[in-house]
């Protein structure tokens, strides 16, 4: 981006800026204000001959145009072969390819921590109002909240966003920023009001893969942060980083831990485990079946392919599952069948839209049997990991372009923050926060959803921005 002589931003500049506080304050509160975000983000950075000049320059992006050729490549073999599955193949491949708006963002910032700070604030300002509109207040001052839910999100996002949203509070929290008290008050109470919020939602959310990536990240990423290496020698900083993670870390796990007993003991059983229940039930003893909004939101409802009740029943035993619980079922039984299809084409993979096709092909042919649903009609949509996806989908070569491309990403930044200065929590919350989003990645798969693809934006575009020094303004 151009500067004028003044030093004051071009209009180019400035209409890249506009975009780009658009798309991260409304990227969970409305489609259409973050689309007009995006389209003038896109079309502004297009305008500057400096952003489209490195485009071209393969030492810095060539990655993610192999990437992108990689998905169309991916794409157009899988409509040639499987003609069947043509719109489901461009219409997937398209999803991968709009990952790529985070370019303009990630310029924008250009290791720039001060942009990537407002467009954090912009963006946890649009989280937090999207949150109060949709959270009942009185209900939770009754321990209601320990229903499930995700207020306007995807329940597994919703979950994932908030422990984001908590590690931000905790590795940039602005010490020193307000020196009058009552600016000082004011940040704390804003700052508990909303440490509070995230704390409900990623609670309320529920989700396993949620909680195992903030355990996994949060403590040691505020340990990091507030023990810095000139605390002590370091073996004796090691030591006290360890041990100030596990103390934070202990606590938050025996929450998580309270909360799925609470939520099991509050599931009504999908069937009652009992030979009788077992054994084939007669057309007047037969239960009736639980209605479609009992539906888990991962399953899609097709009421004439339930499978006996029984079975339900049966596999719960057989796997030693919560009675009100089998996702952990579901979800192996999937992966299983997701592995057999990807050996059946290791290296290419059945291309971008092929996952519900094979998991229809799967149900149709019995290949999933051993599947049972959650004792009411429905099917899983895709294999519960991307991972996993990314195999099935482009192959051993398109997966080493996947994890070529996240490697980089995380080198570039982790060589930028060693030299950040007092900015090395923002540095670190971009690592961590990507981190996160790849530990849960190992447990669902949600590209396909808008409110996930523009986390996944934001963060690429923050890290990619930040690990930028070398194309730092001058």
């Amino acid at each position: 981006m151009s500067r004028a002589v003044s030093g004051r931003p071009s209009a180019g500049g400035r209409a890249l800026g506009l975009g780009v506080g658009i798309y991260a304050l409304f990227a969970w509160l409305s489609t259409a204000a973050q689309s007009a975000g995006a389209t003038l983000m896109v079309l502004a950075a297009l305008a500057d001959r400096r952003f489209r000049a490195s485009l071209l320059d393969w030492r810095t992006h060539g990655i993610w145009w192999l990437l992108a050729l990689g998905v169309a490549a991916a794409a157009a073999r899988g409509a040639w072969l499987w003609p069947e599955t043509a719109d489901a193949q461009w219409q997937a491949a398209l999803g991968w390819i709009k990952v790529l708006l985070f370019l303009p963002l990630a310029w924008w910032l250009r290791a720039d921590p001060a942009r990537a700070g407002r467009v954090l604030a912009l963006a946890l300002a649009g989280w937090w109002l999207g949150f109060a509109l949709h959270v009942d207040w009185v209900a939770w001052t009754r321990f209601e909240w320990l229903e499930r839910t995700g207020f306007q999100f995807k329940i597994l996002l919703s979950g994932l966003v908030a422990g984001i949203v908590l590690l931000g509070l905790a590795l940039l929290y602005p010490v020193g920023a307000a020196r009058a008290p009552l600016r000082r008050l004011a940040l704390v109470v804003v700052w508990m009001l909303v440490a509070a919020s995230a704390l409900l939602a990623l609670f309320a959310a529920q989700s396993r893969g949620a909680w195992l990536a903030f355990l996994l990240v949060f403590p040691a990423a505020v340990a990091w942060r507030w023990l810095p290496p000139r605390a002590a020698p370091p073996v004796a900083l090691l030591v006290r980083r360890v041990l100030l993670a596990l103390v934070i870390a202990l606590p938050l796990a025996g929450l998580a831990v309270w909360s799925l007993q609470v939520r099991w003991a509050q599931s009504p059983p999908v069937m009652p485990s009992t030979p009788e229940i077992v054994a084939a039930p007669t057309p007047e003893s037969a239960p009736e079946p639980m209605p479609a909004e009992s539906v888990p939101e991962s399953v899609s409802a097709s009421p004439a392919d339930a499978p006996a009740l029984p079975e339900v029943a049966e596999a719960i035993d057989r796997h030693l599952l919560p009675s009100g619980d089998i996702s952990l079922h579901l979800r192996a039984a999937v992966q299983r069948y997701g592995l057999e299809k990807w050996a059946e084409r290791r290296w290419l993979g059945w291309g971008p839209g092929a996952t519900d096709w094979l998991i229809e092909q799967g149900r149709r042919d019995g290949d999933l049997r051993d599947a049972p649903e959650s004792g009411v009609a429905g099917w899983l949509a895709h294999f519960h990991n991307t991972a996993l996806e990314i195999l099935v989908q482009f192959g051993v070569v398109g997966a080493a372009l996947f994890a070529a491309a996240l490697g980089l990403t995380l080198v570039r930044l982790a060589r930028a923050g060693r030299h950040a200065g007092a900015a090395r929590g923002l540095y670190l919350f971009a690592f961590g926060a990507l981190v996160m989003y790849g530990v849960m990645s190992l447990t669902n798969f949600s590209l396909s959803h808008r409110d996930s693809r523009s986390l996944l934006i934001l963060l690429l575009g923050l890290a990619w921005g930040l690990g930028g020094v070398s194309e730092r303004r001058t």
